[in-house]
């Protein structure tokens, strides 16, 4: 903001600039941050939300979903700000890309959710500094030996021929080793658009996970939130989830695609 009156050639302030903007509507706001979505993307979520925005309640409560959480454990995101009107929170010139996952695990929390409506919710296992002491640096191996069997005992206890929501933005290895297990367990999948945590329910879950994380670190005395506590706060809150608010997610699929067809595969408030 403050570099716009010498790049415009104006004789004005930077306040100067900031007020004439407000009058017409535009004010500092958090960015929402999202995957970056370019045209075939854009195409590949259009089309997705289109084929199964009919789908009922009751096809989509077959549905295992699974996703991935990374709690840092020391360096917090900076806030983006842009300035924008009210309205434009999702318009693509105001998102703020996710950044490039980190190659060094060590100090950070993972958190692996699965769950559907029929079998509800999956056991969230978790990778923690504690893991990594003992069983070395998240890696494939460590996922697989570790993580995986946890989510084949899920899929087997699933009643009702469920598919399995695969998205193509999961680390290499899991999606491989997820695909030949469906494949060896004769089970569907329902193949996800990239770039598209707006269409799992359990995003809406990381982020009631992560707000209440934010909440438990400012009620801290000492300004900060130990392993132990995050890892208590982020149980607490799966654990909590009720079969009633477990049923309207995944009940809100359909508004889910709406609202991707609404956005013409541009980013949602999802």
């Amino acid at each position: 903001m403050a570099d716009i009156p010498s790049v415009l050639g104006f004789d004005c302030s930077e306040q100067t600039i900031i007020t004439a903007l407000g009058r017409k509507g535009f004010k500092s706001s958090p960015a929402i941050t999202r995957p970056r979505i370019d045209e075939k993307t854009r195409q590949m979520r259009l089309h997705f939300a289109q084929s199964y925005r009919h789908w009922t309640a009751e096809q989509w409560e077959s549905v295992v979903f699974y996703a991935e959480m990374r709690v840092p454990l020391k360096e917090q995101p900076q806030q983006v700000f842009v300035t924008r009107k009210s309205d434009e929170d999702v318009h693509p010139d105001c998102i703020n890309f996710e950044p490039v996952a980190p190659t060094d695990y060590t100090n950070s929390n993972f958190y692996f959710a699965y769950l559907s409506g029929v079998a509800g919710l999956g056991r969230l296992p978790s990778w923690n500094r504690h893991s990594s002491r003992v069983h070395g640096s998240l890696s494939p191996e460590s996922w697989y030996l570790n993580i995986f069997p946890s989510l084949v005992d899920f899929l087997q206890d699933h009643s009702g021929g469920p598919r399995f929501a695969l998205s193509p933005d999961l680390p290499a290895h899991c999606n491989v080793t997820i695909r030949d297990e469906l494949r060896s367990g004769h089970k569907p999948v329902l193949y996800m658009p990239p770039a598209s945590p707006d269409l799992n329910p359990i995003t809406e879950i990381f982020g009631t996970m992560m707000a209440n994380l934010k909440v438990d670190k400012a009620n801290s005395l000492f300004g900060d939130v130990t392993d132990y506590r995050i890892d208590d706060v982020v149980r607490d809150t799966w654990q909590s989830i009720s079969k009633e608010y477990l049923s309207e997610l995944i009940g809100r699929m359909p508004e889910r695609c709406q609202a991707v067809i609404d956005a013409d595969g541009w980013y949602t408030r999802y």
